[in-house]
């Protein structure tokens, strides 16, 4: 399954570990769902991710940009002519449609009339997380996400979090095989 994600997804992703955007960026990396991208979606993640108030730090940018890059597909997407109500958004849409993706998965649906996808592509869906997740299924037990937590953190304040997320969840972090970050 291949999918555009919106940055608001991403970012909720990163803030709130046990959510549906956490899955759906678990889901990336473990190669169940292809994230598509272009170089203006990649520009948007690096500039919105900079911002001061998610607190995240210049490596942890890196190592999230690097995973979906790693992860996920380039592509270079032709223009359309579209009315949406946020135009920033068209970028999102061209390449969902050039990259013949199943998903553009968004916590603005709104920003994504059906009206006009609909007359774009029969294969795309514009979805939220929560959407996308149910979709899918419960793929991950509650141990396999705790140990993607714990694996996964950048530096000792995001394994700290990551560890309070789990105990959060009812698990044990240190009953729980992971990679402790160095």
């Amino acid at each position: 399954m291949k999918a555009v994600i919106d940055t608001n997804v991403l970012v909720s992703g990163l803030l709130s570990p046990s959510g549906a955007p956490a899955q759906i960026l678990d889901l990336v990396i473990m190669g169940h769902l292809t994230a598509v991208f272009d170089d203006r979606i990649l520009a948007e993640y690096r500039t919105v991710l900079s911002r001061p108030k998610f607190g995240l730090t210049k490596e942890e940018r890196k190592a999230v940009l690097g995973l979906l890059e790693n992860n996920g597909q380039h592509i270079n997407a032709s223009p359309l002519k579209l009315d949406l109500p946020d135009p920033d958004d068209l970028s999102f849409i061209e390449v969902a449609v050039e990259g013949m993706c199943d998903f553009l998965v968004t916590g603005n649906k709104k920003h994504f009339p059906t009206r006009v996808i609909g007359r774009l592509s029969s294969f795309l869906l514009v979805v939220t997380p929560a959407d996308l997740i149910s979709r899918i299924g419960e793929l991950y037990t509650s141990e396999r996400r705790a140990e993607f937590f714990l694996s996964n953190a950048v530096g000792m304040d995001d394994y700290a979090r990551a560890r309070k997320e789990v105990i959060r969840m009812g698990l044990d972090p240190d009953a729980i095989p992971h990679h402790k970050p160095q």
